[in-house]
């Protein structure tokens, strides 16, 4: 008997045909369509552009003084390393008064078409807005492009170009999966029907399928029509593809475009070849795009100015452990007698010790740096792997337990900065704390004498600030100190217990503390209110400036210094009498940071054991105000 093919899709068009079957062309997609709707690609974009926003970096004079000129640089690192990832250039407006720069603010990248002439090549830029468009002169914009092997004047292909194909695959994959359930799990079908039915027929038939089409909701609706009607599957059965095989190659792909190894996209079964990529990763791909955002600016603005952007990946941690996993290694070696101080130290890029040094001094520095290093690892294994045992080659066993221990209650056993950076922390963290107090309190105890009202309610309440501020940022810094100290002992506490004896100490300290700085501040506003009293003409903004060596910055960032050396000298005196209480004599000696910022006061005491201490300096720094001299503990003799 004769067989008619329904073409129920003759009057829809191509694209049409394709919406239903789920299908795109992916060279109509754009790189902005599939960057956001490939969750692989998406995926990598993110993660190059936030590893450029996380390098740090500075702009310096030519002093190299580090300079504040612009805001949220972080921000727009991001972009455009997400604008060259996608579409190979980026943007940014110079924002400028009649005199200097103020900002660079970010251009969204397809705003902006290149202006060309055959004879001087980039004459600037045209800007194109909803409204219209606006020209832009080259002293307006800072333009990052992608090289280009083909042509003289114009951005290179993005990575994100050269993952379209693939990426397209995964988008319409997943158009098409989606798609099929939308059409009530029916693939690509056609319809035979037997003989030649009336075309009211074929038409109800018709109407039927498309509502089929439509989606569950419809799929057991019915159509009745004289004649026999027989469904024939076109295309591959979705059961037999193999789906996750082709993904797999689809992300193979990607993350080869992008310049990420697959370790980073997903659960890595193998931390050490994780951390090795990773380092990869940074070296191969996010360097060099720093390096070609931070020659951009330099060229185009920076330079002109007398300044100079850098980045700094030496001060990124995972650069770090290569120092420190070779300061590891030189211990070893200098311990098994392979190889001499001084030519470890030659190894390592340092000078050779004068004849006076005590050799053994290296060789604490490298076991330090050596056990910081495997702390590291540790936490990123425990961060990404929650219960993976981690096998310790450099941290003796009461470490080891102590740090098992603390993890699995819930604490955080030890810091990983150096103690350099620490204290740099604690003090500029204390000193937002302190000034953001003293600026909401100036202003207010200028009114008030301004108006002849009593000053002692907003001083009081002002103490009352600083005690519950500074009490729990100096029992977190003798906290964590403590912690730190055990490095060098083979005693462990409870981090409980080393917590409620930092409370003890900062509730006690901080409200002799406070007290001090209060009395100090009643002199500073008895003076100011009587010297308003006495001085005609004298208005609150006069009064403002006399208040400010109480209430300013220059107070604020002193207190901090001070009080910051103080608790880690505190956490030093605390934990050795917990050791002498265990039977454990330990001495504390005095360190400064040896550099030209060294007072007469301290330089003399570098190094000195406590016993050489002078009697008014017992209890160890700060010396002065503005100290920052630490202590360290070393067995007694």
């Amino acid at each position: 008997m004769a067989m008619k093919i329904l073409t129920i899709d003759r009057n829809f068009k191509t694209s049409e045909l394709d919406a239903l079957f789920g299908i795109d062309d992916y060279s109509r997609i754009s790189e902005r369509t599939l960057a956001s709707a490939v969750p692989w690609l998406y995926r990598a974009v993110d993660l190059r552009a936030m590893s450029v926003a996380t390098v740090p970096y500075d702009i310096t004079d030519r002093n190299g003084n580090t300079v504040e000129i612009f805001s949220d640089l972080p921000n727009l690192f991001r972009n455009i390393e997400a604008a060259l990832t996608i579409y190979g250039y980026a943007y940014l407006f110079i924002e400028r008064s009649a005199r200097r720069v103020l900002n660079l603010r970010w251009l969204a990248p397809q705003s902006i078409r290149p202006l060309v002439d055959s004879t001087n090549g980039l004459t600037g830029f045209e800007r194109n807005l909803g409204g219209g468009s606006i020209k832009l002169t080259l002293d307006d914009v800072v333009y990052f492009w992608r090289y280009n092997p083909h042509a003289e004047v114009a951005p290179g292909p993005s990575p994100v170009q050269a993952a379209l194909e693939a990426s397209g695959i995964a988008y319409n994959a997943n158009r098409f999966i989606t798609m099929f359930f939308e059409r009530g799990a029916i693939g690509a079908t056609l319809l035979t029907v037997e003989g030649s039915p009336p075309e009211a027929d074929l038409k109800r038939l018709e109407a039927w399928w498309r509502r089929l089409l439509s989606g569950v909701r419809n799929a057991f609706s019915a159509a009745a029509v004289r004649a026999g009607v027989k469904p024939v599957q076109v295309g591959y059965p979705l059961d037999q593809m193999d789906i996750e095989t082709l993904f797999g190659e689809v992300r193979n792909q990607i993350c080869a475009a992008l310049g990420i190894p697959q370790t980073m996209m997903e659960d890595a079964a193998n931390y050490a070849t994780a951390i090795e990529h990773r380092r990869s990763f940074y070296s191969e791909t996010v360097l060099p795009e720093c390096q070609l955002i931070e020659s951009e600016i330099n060229k185009q603005l920076l330079n002109k100015m007398g300044l100079k952007l850098a980045f700094h990946p030496e001060q990124m941690e995972i650069f770090q452990q290569d120092e420190s996993a070779k300061a590891g290694s030189v211990v070893n070696l200098v311990s098994a007698g392979i190889m001499t101080i001084d030519e470890a130290r030659q190894w390592m890029g340092l000078e050779a010790y004068p004849d006076t040094q005590p050799a053994v001094d290296m060789t604490e520095m490298a076991v330090q740096k050596a056990r910081l290093a495997e702390l590291r690892q540790w936490r990123e294994v425990v961060r990404r792997h929650p219960g993976r045992t981690f096998k310790c080659e450099v941290l003796p066993p009461h470490i080891e337990q102590f740090v098992n221990l603390a993890i699995a209650g819930g604490y955080d056993p030890f810091p990983l900065k150096s103690i350099d950076d620490e204290i740099d922390s604690d003090i500029n963290k204390m000193q937002r704390g302190i000034r953001g107090i003293l600026s909401e309190y100036h202003p207010r105890v200028a009114a008030a004498i301004a108006a002849g009202e009593a000053t002692d309610v907003i001083v009081s309440e002002m103490r009352d600030a600083l005690v519950a501020a500074l009490s729990h940022q100096l029992a977190d810094i003798a906290y964590r100190r403590i912690l730190a100290n055990s490095l060098d002992t083979v005693v462990i506490y409870e981090p409980a217990v080393i917590n409620q004896r930092a409370l003890d100490w900062a509730a006690q300290y901080t409200y002799d503390l406070v007290s001090k700085l209060t009395d100090t501040t009643r002199d500073v506003v008895k003076q100011a209110t009587e010297k308003f009293i006495s001085t005609p003409g004298m208005t609150r903004d006069d009064l403002v400036a006399i208040l400010a060596p109480a209430f300013g910055d220059v107070r604020a960032g002193m207190i901090a210094t001070t009080e910051v050396t103080r608790a880690y000298s505190m956490a030093t005196n605390e934990y050795q009498q917990m050791l002498s209480d265990a039977g454990i004599a330990m001495v504390k000696v005095w360190n400064t940071n040896n550099d030209d910022r060294v007072c007469p006061i301290c330089a003399p005491l570098d190094g000195e054991p406590e016993d050489n201490w002078p009697s008014d300096l017992s209890d160890g720094p700060p010396a002065h105000v503005n100290c920052r001299c630490t202590t360290s503990l070393k067995r007694s003799k």
